[in-house]
């Protein structure tokens, strides 16, 4: 299956952080990779416009995903959203055990 192309700027896209794993029913899936360590697991998307990121390990989730900033996600689990616009420092504190 061809990969179709977007005209989208990167200062528009959309950079989004979750404590939870998203559905994949939420995207247009191209291709999917799977990595396994002793450490973590992590589920990698190319979806229809950039990538979604899950990584798990032990009693802990982080997605992070670029997207259009016209897509619809959830707000559970969000822990940050921004457009690529300008410079960005981040730093967050994760909780622990939450369930997924």
């Amino acid at each position: 299956m061809e990969v179709p192309r977007t005209n989208i700027a990167v200062g528009e896209l959309v950079f989004s952080l979750y404590q939870r794993p998203l559905h994949p029913e939420l995207f247009t899936i191209y291709a999917t990779r799977q990595i396994k360590t002793e450490q973590y697991e992590a589920v990698i998307w190319i979806t229809n416009c950039s990538h979604v990121v899950s990584v798990f390990a032990q009693d802990m989730c982080l997605t992070e995903l670029i997207n259009a900033p016209d897509q619809t996600l959830p707000q559970r689990g969000l822990i940050e959203r921004f457009q690529f616009r300008g410079q960005r420092s981040h730093k967050c504190t994760l909780s622990r055990g939450l369930s997924y």
